[in-house]
């Protein structure tokens, strides 16, 4: 051996060395979670996260290998331990742990990643106890006419599709970006009290900006090191651009709204006392990027927070508003501003992740329950009847003259029943159809909405996991019961700082052992009452919005435009689809997105009553 061959070889030794030092606690955690087969599967898990680091590989790549792999699963990444979790006892634990409250680095990637979505600690608490008034009980209720309205402009605006489309078929694409539209604009008349009418129509390409860049965030969450700009542009000068043109877009878009409302807010209060104001402009002037990201160009200036800055020459006034406006969220985050407690630039944050977010995963979840209905168009009737049931109440006790009034524009081609279908919806009209919740509920457990959820361990914690889950048997839908048919062992692991805890809500959701035969198909009835008090299942098996200490704080907001729009949509159109759900493969797009959805077409029909 030559004396080079033999200094590569020493050092390759000491350098393997040396990794296995650093990693010393990951390889004893492995030990202690799986044994010896644990240490060696992970040169075969090193291999598949190679492979499949795609968005459009990984929930493919997790379906394949959850029959080799049993959960928990645990792989070295670097100095840390990537966790995976599928089973609703250990991701209670995990999610009512406050030492898993954080999320992880990965989500850095993420394009609006300031604000309540991505707080951390005691940070994420004070802000969520401020923005929780927000999503009152009162507020929500006070938007029914908001989402009533909007969802009539959605009926127009399908109807007007159908009269220029070829045999009344949608693509799936196109029925989306109308759906994301109407969620979008409601999202801006209910947090930002600003109309768009992007119902009607979006020229700047606003909807389509934002699904874009959940798109590259997903890519950037699963390959962290596009995180880096540098490295990004380097690898990918094309959708660092496409990023950085949307980014700039969808910035402009959210500073715009907050300046015509700081405007209004100004103008209201009409404080004249200007040395008791808050200054926060010169904030903005000593800031390179509100968003933290560059303009494509490379250099730091910020066109965005220029043009802001040289439009306002003035701060949040220090008096009170109104308490109705103050609960508003654009109006709460003011308020905040005035008690000293918000920046203008953290409420520009705010504001882009709360618009976001209340509209990227209602429009998806929207979409989800359309197609599954189009699969299985035998619900559909059953859904208009018990719609048309609770309506057609109201309309019995409606005054003449506000009956008048509200159909006196509705078109004489629609049958004569259907003007039941114009009646305003309040919340006691959604507490009785309980149908309506079935339909959603499976569909939000069939297609998840957030297939994936990542939590990052902030110190070492002992927490109980779940193993050795063994089905005895496919189990008889009339006789499932989960402590008859499902063995769990579980004991205490202590899981160390920094470990990452990925938990895979889609596939816990379609897990036999827990919901029966009919996990993978769509079963309505899996959320009847009468079935659920005969088969026990566990409360953190379906968790469409999280659970535990991190929950969604728009949960119930999302599920009230999310059964508003769908009535509207089902009470007047009938849809159908080729498409089969055996066939469906889903890709990681922050939120669930279909690998075919260009090949998806709807058949779509104005629905006409039969006599």
């Amino acid at each position: 051996m030559s004396m080079f061959n033999y200094y590569m070889l020493t050092a390759c030794t000491l350098l393997c060395l040396l990794i296995f030092y650093v990693q010393r606690e990951c390889w004893f955690f492995i030990w202690k979670l799986r044994g010896w087969r644990g240490i060696m599967e992970q040169p075969i898990l090193w291999l598949l996260l190679f492979i499949n680091l795609e968005p459009n590989n990984v929930m493919l790549a997790v379906k394949r290998c959850r029959k080799y792999f049993k959960s928990p699963v645990a792989v070295i990444v670097g100095t840390r331990i990537l966790l995976y979790i599928d089973d609703p006892d250990t991701m209670e634990a995990v999610l009512t742990a406050p030492e898993c409250l954080n999320k992880t680095f990965l989500q850095n990637g993420f394009f609006a990643n300031k604000g309540l979505l991505h707080a951390k600690d005691e940070e994420w608490k004070i802000r969520r106890k401020q923005l929780n008034p927000t999503f009152s009980h009162k507020i929500l209720l006070s938007f029914f006419n908001t989402f009533d309205a909007v969802g009539q402009e959605m009926q127009l605006q399908l109807s007007e599709m159908l009269l220029q489309a070829k045999a009344h078929k949608i693509s799936f694409e196109a029925l989306e970006d109308l759906i994301s539209r109407a969620v979008l604009e409601v999202s801006c008349l209910t947090t930002m009290d600003t109309a768009t009418h992007f119902t009607r129509s979006d020229t700047k390409g606003i909807t389509k900006a934002y699904r874009t860049l959940m798109e590259i965030s997903a890519l950037r969450t699963i390959k962290p090191w596009l995180q880096i700009d540098n490295i990004f542009r380097w690898l990918n000068e094309e959708i660092y651009k496409k990023c950085k043109r949307c980014n700039k877009l969808v910035e402009k878009f959210v500073i715009d709204m907050v300046q015509r409302k700081l405007d209004e807010w100004y103008a209201k209060t009409q404080m004249s006392n200007r040395e008791t104001k808050i200054n926060i402009v010169k904030e903005l002037k000593n800031s390179n990027n509100i968003a933290g990201i560059n303009n494509p160009d490379g250099n730091n200036s910020n066109d965005v927070t220029d043009a802001l800055v040289g439009g306002m020459n003035y701060s949040i006034p220090l008096v009170n508003v109104d308490s109705e406006h103050k609960r508003i969220f654009i109006y709460q985050l003011f308020h905040l501003a005035e008690m000293g407690e918000l920046t203008l630039e953290e409420i520009v944050n705010e504001t882009q992740s709360m618009v976001m977010v209340s509209f990227e995963t209602v429009s998806t979840s929207i979409m989800n329950v359309l197609l599954c209905l189009a699969i299985n168009r035998e619900y559909q009737n059953e859904l208009r009847n018990e719609i048309r049931q609770v309506l057609s109440n109201v309309s019995t006790q409606e005054p003449q003259h506000q009956h008048q009034q509200r159909t006196k524009h509705i078109s004489p081609a629609d049958n004569d029943n259907a003007d039941d279908f114009h009646l305003p919806l309040v919340m006691e009209n959604l507490q009785q159809m309980p149908y309506l919740d079935m339909i959603i509920n499976e569909s939000l457990r069939l297609l998840t909405t957030v297939p994936m959820n990542i939590r990052n361990v902030s110190k070492d914690i002992q927490l109980h996991i779940a193993q050795g889950k063994k089905q005895q048997r496919i189990p008889d839908i009339d006789k499932l019961h989960d402590s008859q048919n499902v063995i769990k062992n579980k004991r205490i692991v202590w899981i160390p700082k920094n470990t990452l805890i990925a938990m895979d809500t889609f596939s816990m959701q379609r897990d036999q052992s827990i919901w029966g035969p009919y996990a993978e198909k769509f079963y309505p009835k899996h959320f009847s009452k009468e079935y659920q008090e005969c088969h026990a299942r566990h409360t953190f098996a379906f968790i469409p919005f999280s659970k535990g200490l991190r929950t969604c704080i728009g949960s119930r907001y999302s599920i009230y435009v999310l059964k508003i729009f769908l009535i509207k949509l089902i009470s007047r159109f009938d849809f159908d689809t080729s498409t089969c759900l055996e066939n469906l493969e889903f890709v990681e797009g922050i939120s669930l997105k279909l690998r075919q959805s260009k090949n998806i077409e709807f058949h779509i029909c104005p629905y006409t009553q039969q006599k």
